[in-house]
């Protein structure tokens, strides 16, 4: 039964308990709005779900911008909902579903709702939406539609704000201060004052690591059996305080030995945010530069980045085992890249793939196992020569491709559909307005009219855009019979020196280079498993397949 007809089936006998997913949204940018926290909209559409009688499924929650439709809890809302796990959807109000530009998404999902047959609920409201009515529909995409445009302009006015002040000399943050640091604030002027104890602390850590030369988990080790309170001890960072972290972990160390704070510039957006993450702001803006005391001298911190610089380009070669699939790996679990590590014993040495979280001196555990890199290399390897001299294997590779591509591209196809029914209808109601426009008579009512003529204009040109995205993306991944006779070739050239290559590992590496394997670790029924995908072809043009073993323990 799919969700419409329970949907349909629970209208008809009322004591039926809807079934309901919760849904909850903030980002970054909104932390100045009120009444939006994740636990307020959490809370209020608990409440909701009790007074209406209805049992809750699931509550997704997730700190990600409403400007796009692509957002992974969302994403998991979405496909709960078509397998007719929930007959309604809450959500606290409008703008936590979408804040696009001209409401388009809201548009989109409320055509993927009314399709299911699912009820979409507003619990700030304490309403149902009707979805079959088109004029409540089209009033729900012009308030999403607004909703985006009065927070893009409240949150322009806040950063021109925060860039003003910083531009002045004051310090912006909107948390904690980096440790070493406490924030003074009067009357307009804010600024950092050093914490003697802190900046100590601050001190050894540059010191062990430029001057003395400890690794980065050598000062961790260091700080940790010197009995030295981490942040988190002291309550000062957030992270660590949720996860309950007691401990120095690598990534706070490597984030101080990197903060240019230390040496007496403190630097705001050095951060910004595309596509709803954050990134390293590639400009490095002055202008946005504050001074502040600083804890270590100048020459101190620079020591510090070149080491850094240096022990990254140096990794390589540092290295006491070789992995063939060392910088091509990442956990399926935590997203880190998996790296290779060796252990010696008494008897014997052990080289494995482990994700370094899970050895808990990151702030995000993991649960990922280790993997031995003598099994995964050769296994990987033989895949890869399978593929290359066997066309019977490459053909299930591309196969395999072309299934796991169809099934991504689903929901893909499934909105170029809504969005396709959308125009279709935008273009009956312009036709409608036009004819309008020219039977009415008053000014009034004729400007009102074309009012409505541009705001449908201008909905239809964001369908097409949407649709041509959608469009652009199922083309490239489709594989063509002219793209699979070019794989054939490329693998034919590749397999005549196949045997040289087989025998020296930098040629081993080049070919996985050249192909660019990418393996993604993950356990899956108690097995180690390793997803492999490859792209082969002078295009570079993608196969995939899976690698499947377990008890490599």
């Amino acid at each position: 039964m799919n969700a419409q007809t329970q949907s349909k089936s629970i209208l008809d006998n009322p004591t039926v308990v809807k079934r309901a997913i919760i849904y909850a949204r903030v980002s970054t940018d909104e932390q100045a709005e009120t009444g939006t926290s994740m636990d307020n909209q959490v809370d209020k559409s608990l409440a909701y779900t009790a007074a209406s009688n209805m049992q809750v499924v699931a509550v997704l929650k997730e700190d990600y911008t409403g400007k796009v439709l692509d957002r992974p809890e969302l994403n998991k809302v979405r496909a709960m909902l078509k397998d007719g796990q929930a007959d309604a959807l809450i959500v606290y109000k409008t703008n936590r579903l979408d804040r696009s530009e001209w409401g388009i998404n809201l548009l989109i999902l409320l055509q993927e709702l009314k399709a299911l047959g699912v009820e979409l609920h507003y619990s700030r409201d304490r309403r149902q939406v009707n979805l079959n009515d088109p004029v409540e529909a089209l009033m729900q995409s012009i308030a999403g539609w607004q909703a985006g445009e009065d927070h893009r302009e409240t949150v322009a006015k806040l950063q021109e704000g925060r860039y003003t002040k910083v531009r002045q000399g004051n310090v912006v943050i909107s948390s904690v201060p980096p440790y070493g640091y406490c924030k003074v604030k009067k009357k307009d002027k804010t600024w950092l004052e050093v914490v003697s104890e802190e900046a100590k602390v601050i001190q050894l850590i540059f010191h062990w690591y430029a001057i003395e030369g400890l690794t980065i988990v050598g000062v961790a080790d260091r700080l940790m059996a010197n009995g030295i309170p981490s942040p988190s001890d002291v309550g000062r960072a957030s992270k660590q305080r949720k996860n309950k972290r007691r401990t120095w972990n690598v990534q706070t160390i490597a984030g101080i030995i990197k903060n240019e704070t230390y040496a007496g510039t403190w630097r705001y957006a050095k951060k910004i945010t595309v596509n709803g993450k954050q990134i390293k702001n590639p400009v490095k803006d002055d202008s946005l530069a504050v001074s502040v005391p600083a804890i270590i001298s100048r020459e101190v911190w620079e020591a510090a980045q070149e080491r850094l610089r240096q022990n990254k380009e140096n990794a390589r070669r540092n290295r006491r085992h070789e992995y063939l699939l060392s910088n091509r790996c990442t956990c399926a679990h935590c997203d880190h890249k998996i790296i290779g590590r060796t252990m010696t014993t008494p008897k014997r040495t052990y080289s494995y793939y482990y994700c370094p979280t899970y050895e808990g001196r990151y702030v995000k555990d993991c649960d990922m196992p280790p993997f031995s890199a003598d099994k995964v290399d050769a296994i990987v390897w033989r895949w890869v020569e399978e593929v290359l001299t066997d066309e019977t294997k490459l053909g299930i590779g591309m196969n395999d491709y072309r299934a796991d591509i169809e099934k991504r591209n689903n929901p893909a196809k499934e909105e170029l559909k809504i969005v396709e029914g959308l125009i279709s209808e935008n273009r009956e109601n312009l036709s409608d307005e036009m004819i309008n426009l020219r039977l009415v008579k008053g000014e009034i009512a004729k400007a009102e009219i074309a009012t409505n003529i541009n705001r449908i204009e201008e909905t239809m040109n964001r369908l097409e855009a949407r649709r041509a995205d959608l469009l652009a993306q199922i083309e490239v991944t489709e594989l063509t019979d002219e793209q699979i006779l070019s794989i054939k070739q490329f693998a034919a050239e590749l397999r005549a020196d196949i045997e040289t290559i087989r025998a020296d590992y930098k040629s081993r590496r080049d070919l996985l280079a050249l192909i660019n394997l990418q393996a993604r670790f993950t356990i899956e029924d108690g097995e180690k498993i390793v997803y492999i995908t490859a792209k082969i072809g002078p295009k570079r043009l993608p196969i995939a397949s899976i690698a499947f073993y377990g008890q490599l323990r």
